[in-house]
């Protein structure tokens, strides 16, 4: 194989992350815009936090079915697509003047294109693209979406309070333009499209784009739900992920940076505390996705569970003390935000199948979101009521303790 062709590996994993990254970060971008909307429009907290809590639940929502557009259609075209959309719609973001217009732009419509390019895309390229380490490109793409959450969101946060929330939203437009450009450019569905076989297999395998029509595609996702909801191991993996989406994505995801504010901290403060977080997020993840192939992925989902329950019963006492206290709880929570996701999608393959792992992952992702949604929504609520966050983070906390305990009576997957 020439060292030509071997680059293509890696360039395809590059543009999977860019586009994992894209989604990600323009779904937490909202985040960041919390405040500056309430004072530019005068718009309560509750209300900006049931948009961010409509794109949440799409960007789940859309996941099986992407899952199946992505089988008919391929990620070069099913990407292009979405990231073209996503771009129009950034761009006549600073254009907005009522809350309507923000529910349906970034509530509808860029909560549908980020879910069409979700943890089910990076799926898709690492079935097909992966034998070898797929578990670790699992991760790396799961760390993608890390940066995109956590590590990009300070440099946006950042170019809000120098510039404004406006020129901040034509940035992330022309950064998923240039995304747009590498997808049409470099993105193959299939290594055989250019004389590859998948990475550590020598077996060729021919691109395959089942021909049936948009029904069936659709109809697709529902069957492979009906058949799984039957499996007692299916509610025990689907169930903690919906801890999972309201402890990390609806509720430090959203609310952290307000939270932070509460207590006196600057919004560039509270993004460097979140970027932290995602570097350890990235840590997480990679070896999380290096622990699933050498160890029972249970063991791992319990532990990070267990964790992450423990850390949020820790963060008022670090939010008002700061300092040493308040970086131990953000690497710890970082270290279990996505550390949850290589685990799951590996015992989704192990009892299901891993031609069905992709679209039971995207149902198993559509709790996670509706639990993202609803802790965004009720966390935003009880703050309007209560004036802080005290019984949000005690909340979650003990959800994901019962998650992890959900995980100890997963049964050991059949060899």
């Amino acid at each position: 194989m020439s060292q030509e062709h071997r680059s293509w590996y890696g360039t395809i994993l590059f543009i999977g992350f860019l586009v994992l990254l894209v989604s990600s970060g323009v779904r937490a971008f909202p985040s960041t815009l919390v405040l500056p909307w309430q004072q530019e429009f005068g718009w309560s907290r509750g209300g900006i936090s049931a948009v961010i809590a409509t794109g949440t639940l799409l960007f789940g929502l859309i996941g099986p079915f992407s899952a199946a557009f992505l089988q008919r259609y391929g990620a070069r075209r099913v990407g292009s697509v979405a990231l073209l959309i996503l771009a129009m719609v950034t761009l006549v973001l600073p254009f907005m003047k009522t809350i309507w217009q923000a529910e349906i732009l970034v509530g509808l419509i860029s909560g549908t294109m980020t879910g069409a390019l979700a943890d089910v895309y990076g799926i898709y390229i690492a079935n097909n693209w992966f034998v070898k380490n797929r578990g670790l490109v699992l991760g790396m793409f799961t760390a993608s979406s890390s940066v995109g959450q956590l590590i990009v969101l300070p440099i946006i946060a950042l170019m809000i309070e120098t510039q404004g929330w406006h020129k901040a939203a034509l940035a992330v437009a022309l950064f998923i333009v240039i995304v747009f450009i590498l997808i049409i450019w470099l993105m193959r569905d299939y290594p055989h499209q250019v004389g590859l076989s998948p990475y550590g297999s020598r077996t060729p395998v021919a691109p395959v784009y089942p021909k049936i029509n948009v029904q069936a595609v659709l109809s697709q996702p529902l069957q492979a739900l009906r058949a799984a909801s039957k499996s007692k191991v299916f509610w025990l993996l689907a169930l903690p992920f919906f801890v999972c989406g309201a402890s990390t994505s609806g509720l430090i995801g959203v609310h952290f940076i307000a939270a932070g504010q509460d207590y006196g901290m600057s919004e560039v403060h509270v993004s460097d505390v979140m970027a932290l977080m995602g570097i350890f997020d990235i840590i997480g993840s990679l070896i999380a996705g290096f622990l699933t192939e050498k160890f029972d992925s249970r063991y791992i989902l319990i532990s990070m569970y267990g964790l992450r329950g423990l850390d949020l019963f820790l963060l008022p006492l670090a939010l008002s003390q700061g300092g040493a206290l308040l970086i131990a709880y953000a690497i710890l929570f970082g270290f279990s935000w996505n550390a949850t996701v290589s685990p799951t999608i590996k015992l989704i393959a192990e009892n299901f199948g891993i031609e069905k792992s992709g679209m039971l992952f995207g149902w198993v992702f559509v709790l996670h979101q509706i639990g993202g949604a609803l802790m965004a929504y009720v966390s935003g609520a009880m703050h309007d009521m209560v004036h802080n966050y005290v019984m949000a983070f005690g909340m979650a906390g003990v959800m994901c303790l019962v998650a992890a305990l959900m995980v100890v009576v997963v049964p050991k997957p059949a060899k």
